[in-house]
């Protein structure tokens, strides 16, 4: 997915969802988020069905997501699935 957005003029960073738990990371910077999931060994990152919310439960992260959400300059991805 970062491979997809290089191309197309992005600047593109690979982020972990424990970065952003653990502060490592804000979203503060960015303009756009992409969540995959459904890959081979497992939904690793099937989380992003359900929207960036779960992966987002400690209060920092959901402080720094709502903020990113609530603004008018952002755009996210998120692959969506048939409920299991």
């Amino acid at each position: 997915m970062a491979a997809a957005f290089d191309r197309a003029g992005f600047d593109a960073h690979d982020v972990h969802m424990s970065d952003i738990a653990a502060g490592r990371v804000s979203l503060a910077g960015f303009k756009g988020f992409a969540a995959g999931g459904g890959f081979s060994y497992g939904d690793v990152l099937g989380r992003a069905r359900a929207g960036p919310r779960p992966s987002f439960s400690t209060s920092a992260p959901a402080n720094s997501s709502a903020r990113f959400f609530a603004r008018s300059d952002t755009f996210a991805l998120v692959r969506a699935t048939a409920a299991r």
